[in-house]
């Protein structure tokens, strides 16, 4: 899923009633800290025309579960990314808290054969303090987007990143 500004619009329209939404908006009118994780699933693709719709779509079933049992509403699915809202103290280690998803994603998905591991790219960023609605909810999403760009253009797959600069 590559994010853009239409992107974002159309994501914030869809999840506006969400209880995910509903916690992004509460935490930002709130200045509390915030970082958001955007996760995306490798090869999605690739799987799908490999391996079938159904393996494709269990993995990322697998991957919403253990997400949702984690962060209840602080996660949500959309297509084959993930976001999760990382909160309070813990949004100072949203690194590391994305880099134990991505571990324990290779934990729980099958291996599909040998060629094929399921992994996830993710973007990480934290809101800055003039973020306080849903425009910063967007610029979030897109930070976390370029992060994840940034990032495949040194590597494969399988890799947490976070954006050049952060913004305050």
């Amino acid at each position: 899923m590559r994010v853009t500004r239409t992107t974002t619009e159309k994501l914030a329209a869809a999840l506006a009633y969400s209880p995910f939404m509903q916690n992004v908006t509460a935490a930002l009118e709130s200045k509390s800290n915030v970082a958001l994780v955007l996760g995306v699933m490798d090869n999605c693709g690739s799987i799908r025309e490999i391996f079938g719709l159904a393996s494709c779509d269990g993995a990322l079933q697998n991957i919403e579960q253990m997400l949702h049992e984690r962060f209840r509403d602080c996660s949500v699915r959309i297509g084959d990314a993930f976001l999760i809202l990382v909160l309070g103290n813990r949004a100072a280690k949203a690194l590391e808290i994305a880099e134990s998803i991505r571990a324990t994603v290779e934990l729980i998905s099958p291996t599909l054969d040998e060629r094929f591991l399921v992994t996830m790219h993710f973007g990480v960023t934290r809101a800055s303090s003039r973020w306080t609605n849903v425009n910063g909810f967007r610029e979030m999403l897109l930070s976390a987007d370029e992060a994840i760009l940034a990032g495949q253009t040194k590597v494969i797959a399988n890799r947490v990143y976070e954006p050049i600069g952060i913004l305050e």
